[in-house]
């Protein structure tokens, strides 16, 4: 209850009455009477009122700001999911990745539900791809070279014609056989292996040849208009006859010319037996055919194209003369040069062409067919796969497992599925046993058709969300294993350079004077250091560990923590709240923790929290050096080995750069929030 000094203090009327004067207006006044003020509250207590709301703290009064932050509230999210991913995907997912799976290299991403889709099939889209035909007039039998047919999509394939030149392919057919003088000395040529020919009259040989006319005449511009010009190319088809043991003749049968088109020769018997030796009756020989292409002493070095050289006997058209004639460049090209080993000695008859004098040859434009297709590449991997070769010991599992019925001693006959091999055998069927002698006794390998996903140990064939990489492992597991391990180093040394760093940058700026100036000559020298430098020596000194990694990461890390926090302690250290506590006795210690500290913690926290992915970023930038982290995966040396394979298979690279990409975005989004949450001038605003 006031008492009667305290109210005459409030307001004492009576000394005042006469003089006193409110002027609501520069040009008037207005006498103000006694009646107009009376006492309030003379029979009240006055004290605090309850408040209306809950107390709150800073921390609480700081999250009520962050929920109303909706891009940092998102942000957090999306970054909790990722971070549980990088916890749990490793455990939980089954697929080894510390092993190379050898055939599971590279399969696109395939995702469940999306089997029909256009993206995340499993599939892959092949263009150009050479075309193997088994029936040359039935389109159904053909497919695409080294694949699959059961593998095409089917209606996917979209065929072309189209053309090769230079080495020849065992897809190709046709084309033209080329043959290019080098030197100005010798003339070159083609010329066959000897056979054994009777020029009597039981036969009458004959050679047709066609020289494409628009290749052996070539076409210039000149002024904008073509001009034709004749081939410099001379040429003469010959005979080499042995008529007598180890002495050979050669017999034009032509004179060098430039004639091209369709070229037939029908008086190859009169000319070789009119150039037989005195003394030689017989008439039958050991004989090579060929032709013969003349050099030029100047200038270009001349070319010729053949399509074709067919040596026959028009009386006997059954004769093999194969040995004498091709009609397939490509084929002649592909005759073999040496024995193939299937082929018994005394069988072996040689039926190459070589090189006649000094030249080169090659193939023009031969013949292919082309096909664009898509193709399921996981069918091709985890499908029936025949001729497979399976080891003993997995068949006995199988006969343990109650999939299938087999007996070594029998062999093959003795092959049964059951029923419940039916659903869950990989071996399908059995076309070959061997069987192999070994130290403990008979080993025992099958040749049949898997069912490879069986075999591999899945129950269907598998979905890879981020396909496979170079190894054939999971890049899913690939990259949330890697990015654990990226995330805890981000982490621990995170934590490491905020403790150094505000420790500090306290120390530096609230002292300030001899004692900044020694701190901060002391911060400008390692700064002044690259820290890529730094990571590299240390981690060439020491090894590229974990340890070592938060380490050379730690050892200029804190700087940055550091100098933020001297800047805050600056603008704070003078304010009035903190000259007021040092009145009071406060303690350093008291000032630097409970009232500046505080004050200063937004711009700390967001550093803190962006010092994570950046972190990140460090380690795949070392890893693109080859210094990664050695022993343990990580998202940087996933990083880095997907670059390897950019052109061919970007799904990897892509995959990883999404995750890294979203954990920036959100990590700089919820450090974004946390400092404005934080921020001590908007307490308690809304």
């Amino acid at each position: 209850m006031a008492n009667k000094k305290d109210k005459q203090n409030l307001f004492d009327y009576e000394q005042s009455k006469k003089s006193a004067r409110v002027f609501l207006d520069p040009s008037s006044s207005e006498e103000i009477s006694q009646e107009d003020f009376k006492f309030v509250q003379m029979d009240k207590s006055i004290h605090d009122t309850k408040f209306d709301t809950q107390p709150t703290t800073f921390f609480k009064d700081a999250l009520r700001r962050f929920v109303k932050n909706k891009s940092s509230v998102v942000a957090f999210i999306i970054l909790s999911v990722i971070i549980l991913m990088a916890i749990f995907v490793p455990v939980f997912n089954d697929n080894p990745i510390d092993r190379n799976f050898p055939e599971q290299r590279f399969l696109t991403p395939r995702w469940r539900g999306f089997e029909n889709a256009s993206v995340f099939n499993g599939k892959r889209t092949f263009r150009n791809a050479l075309v193997v035909k088994p029936d040359p007039d039935d389109q159904s039998t053909w497919y695409p070279a080294g694949r699959k047919k059961e593998a095409v999509v089917a209606g996917s394939e979209r065929y072309f014609d189209d053309t090769i030149s230079g080495t020849p392919s065992i897809y190709a057919t046709g084309g033209s056989l080329s043959i290019r003088t080098d030197t100005r000395e010798r003339s070159s040529g083609l010329i066959s292996y000897p056979e054994q020919l009777d020029f009597s009259a039981n036969s009458d040989f004959q050679i047709q040849m066609y020289l494409p006319e628009d290749k052996n005449t070539y076409s210039v511009g000149l002024g904008g208009v073509d001009v034709v010009r004749e081939s410099i190319a001379e040429y003469a088809v010959f005979i080499s006859v042995e008529y007598e043991p180890g002495e050979e003749e050669i017999v034009y049968l032509t004179d060098f010319s430039s004639q091209f088109g369709e070229i037939i020769i029908d008086d190859v018997n009169a000319k070789v037996l009119a150039n037989r030796p005195d003394g030689v009756s017989e008439t039958t020989f050991n004989a090579k055919v060929g032709y013969e292409l003349k050099t030029v002493a100047e200038g270009d070095f001349p070319i010729l194209f053949v399509d074709k050289f067919i040596f026959e006997n028009k009386l006997d058209t059954t004769q093999n003369l194969e040995r004498l004639s091709w009609s397939d460049a490509n084929a002649l090209l592909l005759r073999p040069v040496t024995r193939p080993e299937s082929i018994p000695v005394a069988e072996w008859r040689p039926t190459n062409w070589s090189i006649y004098g000094s030249g080169t040859r090659s193939l023009d434009r031969a013949n292919v067919t082309r096909v664009t297709f898509e193709y399921d590449e996981y069918l091709d991997v985890f499908g029936l796969r025949k001729n497979y070769v399976i080891s003993g010991t997995k068949v006995t599992e199988y006969i343990n497992e109650g999939w299938i019925e087999y007996d070594f001693n029998e062999g093959v006959s003795s092959f049964k599925l059951t029923e419940l091999g039916e659903e869950h055998s990989p071996l399908r069927s059995v076309s070959a046993q061997i069987d192999l002698p070994g130290a403990t006794g008979t080993i025992y390998e099958l040749t049949g058709d898997v069912v490879m996903y069986r075999y591999w140990g899945y129950d269907n064939i598998p979905y890879y969300i981020f396909g496979t990489n170079h190894s054939g492992r999971d890049q899913f597991k690939v990259v949330f294993s890697g990015l654990r391990t990226s995330l805890l180093l981000g982490l621990i040394t995170t934590v490491i350079c905020v403790t150094i760093g505000i420790i500090w940058g306290s120390i530096s700026g609230y002292y300030g004077g001899w004692v900044d100036l020694i701190m901060e000559r002391i911060t400008d020298i390692l700064s002044g250091v690259p820290y890529i430098v730094v990571m590299t020596l240390s981690i060439l000194l020491l090894g590229n560990n974990f340890g070592v990694f938060i380490l050379s990461l730690v050892l200029t890390g804190w700087i940055g923590i550091s100098s933020r926090t001297r800047a805050q302690f600056y603008r704070y250290k003078g304010r009035e709240f903190v000259l007021a506590s040092r009145t009071l006795g406060a303690k350093d210690s008291r000032l630097i923790f409970k009232h500046i500290l505080p004050n200063a913690i937004g711009p700390i926290i967001t550093g803190s929290i962006l010092m994570i992915p950046s972190i990140v970023f460090t380690e795949a930038n070392i890893a693109y050096l080859g210094l990664g982290l050695q022993g343990m995966p990580s998202l940087g040396v996933a990083l880095s080995e997907a670059q390897k394979y950019l052109a061919s298979d970007p799904y990897l690279i892509v995959s990883s750069a999404i995750v890294v990409s979203i954990l920036m975005i959100c990590f700089n989004l919820f450090g974004n929030g946390l400092r404005d949450a934080f921020n001590p001038s908007l307490k308690g605003a809304e």
